[in-house]
């Protein structure tokens, strides 16, 4: 939300790019250390298991999400509504 209305008033696309990577990155590394802190806190004993399966899941998460976003929109070419519903409910 902040984000969003800080871009209001950039009109330069480098302060624009430099805002984004910033909260994006700030937004990222909030979440993966939130992540790692509670399962740390849970498994004081398997600190690096639990660091490699965090990071896998994120990684993996991405490539999945990325992976069904993309069929989803290559699919809806010349489909109908229906089709389109049809498809989807493939994933699940």
């Amino acid at each position: 939300m902040l984000g969003s209305q800080l871009l209001v008033y950039f009109f330069k696309i480098y302060a624009l790019l430099i805002i984004v990577y910033i909260l994006y990155g700030l937004a990222s590394s909030l979440t993966y250390f939130q992540s790692l802190k509670n399962c740390w806190k849970y498994f004081p004993n398997l600190k690096g298991l639990v660091s490699g399966i965090v990071f896998s899941s994120f990684g993996l998460g991405s490539f999945i999400f990325i992976s069904i976003a993309d069929r989803v929109i290559k699919s809806n070419e010349e489909k109908t509504d229906e089709e389109i519903i049809k498809d989807f409910k493939l994933f699940f």
